[in-house]
């Protein structure tokens, strides 16, 4: 699987990239904090989740992922966020996945094992 991890902040991305490979250890991470070489890399490469924070600029978490479900359609979509406040719009969104930061390997299972 190649996973595609988005965060603003460096310390942030580098735990979130971490958490994911200690949860999935036989997945490749791409990570970037830069959310249009995000998308480009999604779309010059295979993606087949996305780990993304919700609160971004230029382009917001939603934003990034309808760009790269254009591209892969039942891509699945983790969002990240600083609180539950976009929970709901997440929600109907169509996300996979809801995490509170910051990410842990254990904060990361408890969403994905969540029923959305």
């Amino acid at each position: 699987m190649n996973a595609l991890a988005i965060h603003p902040d460096p310390k942030e991305l580098r735990e979130l990239t971490r958490s994911i490979r200690a949860v999935h250890p036989d997945w490749k991470v791409a990570p970037f904090n830069d959310q249009m070489l995000a998308v480009k890399h999604g779309f010059n490469n295979q993606v087949d989740v996305l780990y993304t924070f919700v609160r971004m600029r230029p382009l917001d978490g939603f934003a990034v992922a309808r760009m790269l479900r254009e591209r892969y359609p039942e891509l699945p979509v983790n969002f990240i966020s600083a609180d539950e406040g976009d929970r709901t719009d997440a929600l109907r969104f169509g996300v996979n996945s809801y995490t509170i930061s910051p990410v842990t390997p254990e904060t990361l299972r408890t969403a994905e094992a969540e029923e959305w």
